[in-house]
C-alpha cells in the first residue's frame, strides 16, 4: 500500500509534465539540427477571462512554404532563409447564461500569408490581432515577431498593409 501511494503522486507529476511539454515538428529533410542552426516558429493564444465570459483567440500556422503542417504541434522548425507561412485567426467566445449553462459563439476563420527570413538560433511567434472597422467586416492583420527582440520580422500589424488571403 505504501508503494502504491509514493507512485501515484510520481505518475501525477510525469502525466502534468508530459501534458505541459512542446511538440515540435521538423520540416526540413535530413537529421535533427540543434537549435543554435534552425529557426524555430510557433503560434500564439491570447485569453480573456471573467466571471461569466471567456474569449480565446488563436493564431495558428496552417502551411509553411506552402505544405500542411502538423496542427496538433506547438512548434515548427525550419532551416534560416525565406519562408511563407499561411496562418489562420478565430475567437471563440463563451457565455455563462441563465441556469449555469454556457453559449459559445466561434468567429469565422480569416486566412493571411506572411513572409519572413528566419535567422539560425532564433524563435519566431506567429501573432495577429481582430481591427473593427465600422461598416466592414473585421480585418486579421498578422505577423511574425522575434520573441527575443520583439521586432516584427515579417507582415505587418496594419490592417491596411495586411492583404486578406481568403475567408471560411
Amino acid at each position: 500500500m505504501t508503494h502504491a501511494r509514493a507512485t501515484l503522486p510520481l505518475l501525477f507529476i510525469a502525466f502534468i509534465v508530459a501534458a505541459c511539454s512542446t511538440h515540435r515538428v521538423q520540416l526540413y529533410d535530413g537529421p535533427a539540427l540543434p537549435n543554435q542552426q534552425v529557426a524555430v516558429l510557433s503560434g500564439s493564444t491570447h485569453r480573456k477571462i471573467w466571471v461569466v465570459y471567456n474569449r480565446t483567440t488563436r493564431i495558428t500556422v496552417i502551411s509553411v512554404d506552402g505544405h500542411s503542417v502538423d496542427p496538433s504541434a506547438d512548434e515548427w522548425a525550419v532551416l534560416p532563409g525565406p519562408h511563407a507561412v499561411t496562418t489562420a485567426y478565430w475567437v471563440n467566445h463563451l457565455f455563462l447564461g441563465p441556469g449555469s449553462s454556457f453559449a459559445s459563439i466561434t468567429r469565422p476563420v480569416q486566412v493571411r500569408l506572411v513572409e519572413f527570413t528566419g535567422q539560425p538560433g532564433h524563435r519566431y511567434r506567429v501573432d495577429g490581432r481582430a481591427v473593427d472597422i465600422p461598416g466592414a467586416p473585421s480585418q486579421y492583420p498578422a505577423w511574425v515577431e522575434d520573441i527575443e527582440t520583439g521586432d516584427i520580422v515579417g507582415g505587418s500589424k496594419d490592417p491596411e498593409t495586411a492583404p486578406l488571403t481568403r475567408r471560411e
